[in-house]
């Protein structure tokens, strides 16, 4: 290697130089991948293998293979990234290839397959050759994230599309002087438009007519200077996402972006014998708000307003081995009655109003989360593949799917044990000796931390001690779970995980169990470890109003005691309902799919019209005196921080905690989300922002999914409603925090505001917590 050629010890000016847009893609996608050191990565499509080689500078114990058919691009990657020691590069038909007996652990396909796809004459089944070839040459397990495009869920349904036609450059030139109206025009005449040398069979183009003029006499609401047109669903789509594309539009209107459905982008994969871990539409929130809202907008035919389309679409593929399922999944309700979970119900003497609590036989729960360092590297060790069926419940109420995250039901979670008597460390040795393999002369039981919080004080009447406990035990352990506790085909394995790649997933939405999160962030604020970048929303705080003042987090914390207001009662308030399904474990087989296993299992839903889906409320503002972080938590004495779940088990009912909404089922897509909180609280809404991806807090009983947000510019009623605390208290006083959700704020909050170093260290920043690169 010559003098001056970057290493990776000294990579950073190569990194530099690479695309500004590389850093946010291969965080995202390796937030999916959760890579381990000594993996094998096949980055498809590589072109000039700029983001192959960004990805082995930012991982150097991973080996990465950048394929390409084009030998042009092949041979400048060769030359500008060759000498990168873990890296190399390949000619190959993605369609048909062979590593001549090597095997990936993952392959990744970032934002190539419509490519492909669209230069084989607009062929589905190219991407399906594609996937086959790499599954091919893929380890069992090996995953194959998939950052591209989706259809609309109806592509060829006809809708209204409204474009501003003053925004044009009369100073430009050619399809930069366009309005965006006259260039969906120009679109709709050249989508599509490679021909393959078969200029006569080709089709390019599609329908569109102008409506403007008709909608405007019907009394509809056109903005002045906007023009509306209809158009196939995906086509306006289509055009959304390369509206901003005025310089190489002739080359992108060659593609077509989209070539599956939601449903196809699962299916197919299926047909093929993997699984779908994870799929879902991503929401770049710059481009919403900067590209996207500004210059489009989206009707039904009734006029009533439309989803913007997703910036991407994610779906992560897992090989199977022959015995795996595919999927798990609610059947029908089953005909026996409930006898597994039990309401109960609990009258607050000041106010008459009755609470439901349903609660499992036994005690509460035990989760435990083992860990270790690899070097530097935190490791943590959890169940991977373990069954949730109840994920992919079908919906009650016409609960909507907010941001249509979609998983197969084999999750990766912390190890736990429900209906716990015993004590604790009884319980932490069983888990770990017994179920998971561990040695025990490899488990320091005198090392265990531990936090005590309620998952779903509402509604379920239970409390987790979320367990760490040091074990002696290699980054790549990997061991069944026995037991057969889940009652389907296995319990998943217990493997070992890099707790940054763990905590990244989280982030993008892929592990959506909260307790997990949670879990991890107790464990790197224990340690000392810091976070790798937020990969969420960004945050914006401003200064608060001079009428906030700061309240005391223990202040708050000893108001809680003062709080007992419930008594049972055998009245029930009919608000929560106890549900039991057959649930299927699926395996894609000979053409068709197969019961590999039945159960029947219990869950509780609201009884009443609103969805399953919820919203909690960080209002965070800068206090001008101090310059510190404020964080809203809900006046203690409220009817609404009042649980009968934690009387039960505290001595007090009080439980410090977020103000927070039910959702009603009429709000049905993420996009809409703020508009309904600003009108719910009167903050304005580009005030709301959300803090990080939805989550479920107790799969094993509820399909709730939280959504968190932060409101940075509170309205006098959400000031009326909260005392406003240090957010830096909050972080300092964790450990005697038991609401999960404000756990779970508090901690994401830290981190979106780059604040992790600064709270650990009390503002001093030393060398040996220095951002990884």
């Amino acid at each position: 290697m010559s003098s001056n050629q970057p290493k990776h010890e000294d990579g950073q000016a190569l990194l530099d130089e690479m695309d500004k847009t590389i850093p946010q893609k291969v965080a995202m996608c390796a937030a999916h991948m959760m890579l381990k050191d000594g993996s094998t990565v096949l980055d498809a499509g590589c072109a000039n293998g700029m983001t192959t080689a960004y990805f082995a500078l930012k991982y150097p114990e991973v080996h990465f293979i950048g394929v390409d058919y084009d030998g042009d691009y092949i041979k400048t990657a060769q030359q500008k990234f060759g000498h990168i020691p873990n890296v190399e590069f390949i000619q190959a038909d993605l369609r048909n290839f062979s590593l001549q007996g090597r095997k990936v652990d993952a392959a990744l396909n970032l934002s190539i397959l419509h490519e492909p796809y669209s230069y084989d004459g607009y062929r589905a089944q190219t991407v399906m050759e594609i996937m086959k070839s790499e599954l091919d040459n893929m380890e069992v397990f090996g995953l194959m994230p998939n950052r591209d495009f989706v259809l609309p869920n109806n592509p060829d349904e006809m809708v209204f599309a409204a474009f501003p036609d003053n925004d044009g450059d009369e100073t430009a030139s050619g399809y930069a002087a366009l309005s965006t109206a006259e260039f969906f025009l120009r679109y709709a005449e050249e989508a599509m438009r490679f021909d393959g040398g078969d200029p006569d069979s080709h089709i390019k183009g599609f329908f569109t007519e102008e409506h403007t003029d008709r909608l405007r006499a019907q009394g509809q609401d056109i903005p002045e200077g906007w023009r509306v047109f209809s158009a196939q669903h995906h086509f306006a789509w289509e055009f959304i996402w390369r509206m901003k594309y005025r310089d190489r539009f002739l080359n992108e209107a060659e593609e077509k972006y989209a070539f599956w459905t939601h449903n196809e982008h699962r299916r197919e994969p299926e047909k093929l014998g993997a699984r779908v871990l994870y799929s879902a539409p991503y929401e770049n929130p710059w481009i919403k708000e900067n590209w996207y809202e500004p210059s489009a907008k989206l009707f039904d035919q009734n006029m009533n307003a439309l989803p913007l389309p997703p910036s991407n679409f994610i779906s992560v593929v897992q090989k199977l081995g022959p015995q795996d399922s595919t999927l798990l999944r609610e059947h029908k309700p089953s005909r026996a009655a409930p006898s597994y979970l039990t309401l109960t119900s609990h009258t607050n003497i000041k106010t008459g109003h009755i609470f439901d609590l349903v609660s499992r036989p036994g005690g509460d729960v035990v989760d435990v989360l083992p860990y270790g360092f690899d070097g530097d590297d935190l490791i943590v060790f959890a169940k991977d593949q373990y069954p949730r069926p109840i994920a992919n419940i079908k919906p009650r109420m016409m609960s909507p799917n907010l941001d249509d995250k979609r998983w197969s039901g084999h999750m990766i979670e912390p190890l736990a044990a429900a209906n716990t008597t015993s004590a604790v460390q009884d319980v932490v040795h069983s888990i770990l000796c017994e179920r998971a393999g561990f040695d025990v002369k490899a488990v320091h039981l005198d090392e265990m931390g531990s936090i005590q919080y309620y998952p779903a004080p509402n509604e379920l009447d239970e409390r987790v001690s979320a367990v760490r406990v040091c074990v002696d035990a290699k980054s790549d352990w990997h061991t069944p779970l026995s037991g057969g506790f889940s009652g389907f085909s296995n319990d998943g394995v217990v493997r070992a995980f890099n707790a940054q790649s763990l905590l990244m997933a989280a982030q993008v939405g892929m592990l959506p169990g909260a307790r997990l999160e949670t879990g991890i962030y107790a464990l790197m604020r224990e340690q000392g470890v810091t976070p790798k970048p937020w990969l969420g929303q960004q945050i914006k705080v401003t200064q608060a109003d001079l009428d906030i003042l700061p309240r005391s987090v223990k202040d708050l914390l000893n108001q809680q005691k003062q709080h007992r207001v419930f008594e049972p009662s055998n009245e029930r308030s009919g608000w929560l309902g106890i549900n039991r399904s057959e649930f299927h474990e699926i395996k894609y087989q000979d053409g068709r799919e197969r019961v590999m296993a039945r159960k029947e299992l219990e869950f509780i839903v609201p009884s009443k019209d609103v969805s399953t889906n919820s919203v909690m409320l960080g209002c965070l503002v800068e206090d001008p005196a101090s310059g510190e972080i404020l964080m809203g938590v809900q006046k203690v004495d409220s009817l609404q921080s009042q649980f009968a779940s934690v009387q039960n088990r505290e001595g007090h009912s009080a439980l410090l905690t977020l103000p927070g909404y039910r959702l009603p089922s009429s709000v049905d897509h993420i996009q809409n989300v703020p508009a309904w909180i600003a009108n719910k609280t009167g903050a304005p809404q580009h005030s709301i922002k959300q803090l990080g991806e939805g989550n479920f807090p107790s799969l094993g009983v509820m399909p709730n999914r939280i959504f968190t947000y932060a409101i940075t510019q509170p309205s006098e009623a959400l000031k009326q409603r909260c005392d406003f605390v240090p957010l830096r208290e909050l972080y300092e006083n964790l450990d005697d925090i038991k609401d999960l959700h404000l756990m779970n704020a508090v901690y994401r909050a830290v981190h979106a505001l780059d604040l992790w170093q600064d709270y650990q260290t009390g503002g001093a920043k030393p060398e040996t917590l220095t951002p990884d690169l």
